[in-house]
């Protein structure tokens, strides 16, 4: 009778034992609790937090619309626009966001991926940077990249933009701290003007790591008394550089009188301004000027006629560049009169009264006889 496929066969006692069975069973064991083990490992692997972070196209905003309610570009007054039925788009990168980690999956997936960056953590986001601060910095990126959009398509119409480099933040915990202010318009490191971020960021760079640096910087007082008064007109001196100069064309642009003294070279003959902060005077603060007071050398210094051209003259060149009179002080004059010239759009009213020296210095009586005759 053959034997029964779905019964146990007994083997006969004394029958002789097969070892390398036994060691093909125990081998098959090893090695499937080896690849359990190694396909376990390698999804906790994949799974685990990687020190990296990707980098990858972000949105695109168009600059002819609106982000967040507001109109993505603002020029301000004077500058000329166009309508436009068109699209510019803005486009941004997105990052990893710093409450975020990467898997160690995601990250070879990244790597393998055409148009993604993986970079270290620790350069993007260094010390473990928090994600309120890292939002913070995003913004303060947006808003420097929308400036320097708008800086160069100013630049590419014609029109002569400066530069500044402002405070964005301060580190609580920095050496900074209890020194620097948002907004803080830095003019100089070291004693060495700086005329942009870039400038600041290479002076500092200079100074050796545990030294000292010292800044120039031109806090927001000005902003203060202009939101909290009425300001009907302000006189505006001596501006030592082109930051400050343009920082104060800005403040300044919709105070309804402003009176521009443009303090350049002293009664010596000696010129208080570095050239481009002459340059930033005539063509930033003098075309919003309700009236410029400048002497006969300041006057020669902002048409690039010599100071012995005639007053009138002068007065003319003056008013060409914009502010709306001119009161051209005579006292540098070689006559034996201090005359001054005041000039308008209309005509022109000279007059003084003979040189008078006191214990001071500089020319002095300006306009008497006009006071005199209108007293």
């Amino acid at each position: 009778m053959p034997d029964d496929p779905g019964r146990d066969t007994a083997v006969p006692e004394g029958a002789p034992h097969d070892p390398d069975a036994h060691r093909l069973g125990r081998r098959y064991v090893t090695l499937l609790v080896a690849g359990v083990s190694v396909v376990a490992l390698t999804c906790v692997a994949f799974l685990l937090p990687a020190p990296y972070v990707t980098m990858r196209p972000g949105p695109a905003f168009d600059t002819f619309g609106e982000i967040g309610g507001r109109q993505m570009f603002t020029f301000g007054k004077g500058v000329k626009t166009y309508p436009v039925d068109g699209a510019l788009d803005f486009t941004t990168v997105s990052v990893t966001r710093a409450d975020t980690h990467v898997s160690l999956g995601s990250v070879v997936e990244a790597f393998l991926t055409s148009d993604v960056a993986v970079v270290p953590r620790d350069i993007v986001y260094p010390d473990d940077e928090s994600a309120a601060a890292s939002k913070a910095e995003g913004q303060a990126q947006l808003t420097s990249s929308k400036d320097s959009s708008l800086v160069v398509a100013l630049r590419a119409a014609g029109y002569r933009v400066g530069e500044r480099a402002s405070v964005a933040a301060v580190a609580q915990d920095g050496a900074a701290a209890g020194k620097l202010q948002p907004k803080d318009e830095i003019t100089a490191v070291d004693g060495r003007r700086t005329s942009s971020a870039a400038s600041v960021v290479e002076a500092v760079g200079r100074v050796k790591p545990g030294a000292t640096v010292t800044l120039d910087v031109v806090r927001g007082q000005l902003e203060v008394v202009l939101e909290d008064l009425d300001v009907r007109a302000v006189k505006v001196g001596m501006l030592g550089s082109p930051a400050l100069v343009e920082l104060v064309a800005e403040l300044l642009a919709d105070v309804p009188a402003l009176v521009v003294d443009p303090v350049m070279v002293s009664t010596s003959g000696h010129r208080l301004l570095p050239r481009d902060a002459e340059a930033a005077l005539r063509d930033l603060l003098l075309p919003s000027a309700t009236l410029v007071t400048p002497n006969l050398p300041e006057a020669s210094v902002l048409t690039g006629l010599a100071a012995q051209t005639d007053p009138g003259e002068l007065g003319r060149a003056l008013l060409a560049l914009g502010p709306g009179a001119v009161l051209l002080k005579g006292g540098h004059g070689d006559g034996p009169a201090s005359d001054d010239l005041l000039v308008d759009r209309r005509e022109a009213l000279a007059s003084g009264a003979e040189r008078q020296v006191g214990q001071g210095r500089g020319p002095v009586d300006h306009l008497v006889r006009l006071r005199e005759t209108t007293a």
